[in-house]
């Protein structure tokens, strides 16, 4: 059995802040340990960037830059948006500011965000983008090999094997450390099965299956990476074998994101061979708390896994809450693709329960889901085609060219040659980033107003609340027709540009950011609720308790400021 995996360092994170001599050491501690301990625990990034927001340091654009940088992180889990515009911010923040290690980690952030959402030329732009740089201002303390790793995965995405296969091998050949080998193995052996060259791609991975000294998220990885080559070539007992030997590492060890994959995964199988007692308990296991948060696409792959499996049993209920949840994240996170059968298997769940027009529906639901995920495969096929078109095109260079690449190479080591290799290789266009700057809107004047309008004004709100408090259902409101929210949870939203920001009722929870014009949100929103306040900001009715001349106060104390065109409209 591999080696337990290390707790999070919460002793050793507060022993550090405890030590610090100077907020500027409290925020180097709190980025460190951001990234090494708490990355993937959104709740601690979360109240970290809280705390960064109360430090004082030398440097206000550093603080700001680690902040975005944060919340980058904390997003990543539940807010597409709002991860991509923390994490392109933090990148321009810390290109400025010559930090370089934590430049190349946001940008490793920021393309692997492009990658994980499908866009896969930014994503490279990224990731050679950032070799570029760690090249010129020659960083060493960063692994360069996790971005010759991206790359690989990108290409692999796009069918081009061999190029993936290739990038694969040359990190190889620069490593040493027995877990960082195996892991990337694990990688080209699935590369090699692709091509279905699974004689060499079982060969690569064995000597890493007998590895004992393998940390436990390693020696998941090899396993789970050699079930699906196994299944692939048609070895189905072994590939389950290894498969349930995965995910009970994955799970004893609480390896983040891997043990609900792989848990998922197992369940699957298990229907797959109709050992559905064996899939119950999977069933089981996933329901655990433990398993509430993860990356979006394995919680939507986890729900319609608990809606198939209780279709099977004929809980028809429990099929259309779990495939509910799913539907509602895919399409608050834009990944609607991710949903497959759903609607097949809700129709069969409305059917069992008698409830036709229901049935009926959802099969006109799913035809149209799946005729939208098959033109976004045509879509990407396209685009993976245009990108091999690329690489083709360019192995005369590459072959013209090998002779510079020698000499290159033995000047500059494999780092310069691989570098060089990429840039004739792939084709790809760089894509030069700036982090653009929102300009703020100018202070209104002030309005004076008469205590006779101050008490008419308060005298309206008191009446609105009379009617919303004879209201007893919850209404929930789409913004972006992606994020679902209810009503009294909004405080209000301002606009930041492109994006708005709105502000929840739950103080402790930080503004969600969406691409969407103020204006566009207004026209979606109810107005039995909301009023627009200013060209910049909107309010809930239900948060306001008191105004007082140019401002309204809200609940929690907050201060906003009317617009006198605004004040005059806003009970009408």
């Amino acid at each position: 059995m591999a080696q337990l995996r290390q707790p999070v360092d919460f002793e050793g994170f507060r022993s550090a802040l405890a030590d610090a001599q100077s907020d500027d050491e409290k925020l180097e501690s709190y980025i460190s340990f951001s990234f090494t301990e708490f990355r993937n625990i959104p709740d601690s990034l979360f109240k970290i960037a809280q705390e960064v927001e109360a430090l004082e340091p030398e440097s206000l654009s550093k603080k700001e830059a680690y902040q975005n940088f944060i919340l980058a992180f904390a997003w990543r889990q539940s807010n597409r948006d709002s991860s991509h515009y923390y994490a392109e911010r933090a990148s321009g923040q810390l290109k400025e500011l010559n930090n370089h290690v934590n430049y190349l980690r946001s940008q490793n952030l920021l393309g692997s965000e492009y990658a994980r959402y499908g866009n896969t030329l930014d994503a490279e732009a990224v990731f050679v983008q950032a070799l570029e740089y760690q090249s010129e201002n020659d960083v060493t303390e960063y692994p360069e090999h996790f971005f010759y790793g991206n790359l690989g995965n990108i290409y692999s995405r796009v069918g081009a094997y061999d190029l993936a296969i290739e990038m694969y091998s040359r990190i190889l050949e620069k490593t040493d450390r027995t877990s960082d080998r195996c892991n990337i193995q694990a990688t080209l052996a699935s590369n090699l099965a692709k091509i279905e060259d699974y004689e060499e791609a079982i060969k690569r991975l064995t000597p890493c299956i007998d590895e004992e000294t393998l940390i436990p998220p390693i020696a998941s990885i090899v396993r789970s990476n050699m079930s699906r080559i196994l299944v692939d070539s048609g070895d189905i007992d072994s590939g389950l074998e290894y498969l349930e030997q995965a995910a009970a590492i994955s799970y004893q060890n609480r390896v983040p994101n891997m043990e609900l994959a792989h848990q998922v995964r197992l369940g699957r199988l298990y229907i797959e061979q109709d050992m559905l007692d064996e899939a119950e308990e999977i069933e089981i296991r996933i329901l655990d708390d433990r398993f509430r948060s993860g990356p979006p696409n394995i919680l939507i792959d986890k729900h319609l896994f608990l809606a198939e499996i209780s279709s099977l049993r004929g809980d028809y209920d429990d099929v259309l809450a779990h495939s509910n949840r799913a539907i509602a994240l895919a399409r608050q996170m834009k990944m609607t693709h991710l949903l497959k059968d759903v609607y097949s298997l809700r129709s069969r769940a409305y059917y069992g329960l008698n409830n036709l027009d229901g049935a009926l529906k959802a099969s006109n639901q799913q035809i149209e889901l799946t005729t939208g995920i098959s033109r976004q495969k045509e879509d990407q096929e396209l685009a993976n085609a245009k990108v091999r078109h690329q690489l083709i095109q360019y192995e005369t260079e590459l072959a013209s060219s090998q002779t510079v690449l020698n000499n290159v190479t033995n000047q500059l080591g494999v780092v310069g040659g691989l570098f060089l290799l990429l840039s004739l290789g792939s084709g790809f266009l760089y894509y030069r980033y700036s982090s653009s700057k929102t300009e703020r809107a100018h202070a209104i004047k002030k309005l004076s107003e008469s205590e006779a309008r101050r008490k008419e004004l308060e005298q309206a709100i008191k009446k609105q609340k009379e009617i919303f408090d004879k209201k007893d259902t919850q209404v929930f409101v789409h913004i972006n027709s992606s994020l679902m929210l209810a009503v009294e949870d909004i405080r209000y939203i301002q606009s930041d540009g492109n994006y708005i920001r709105i502000f929840l009722a739950d103080n402790n929870k930080p503004p969600i950011l969406e691409r969407c014009t103020l204006k566009h949100c207004e026209s979606i929103l109810p107005e039995d609720y909301f009023r627009k306040i200013h060209r910049s900001t909107i309010v809930n009715l239900l948060h306001i308790v008191q105004i007082e001349g140019e401002h309204l106060t809200l609940k929690d104390g907050t201060k906003l400021k009317m617009a006198r065109r605004a004040k005059k409209e806003f009970f009408t």
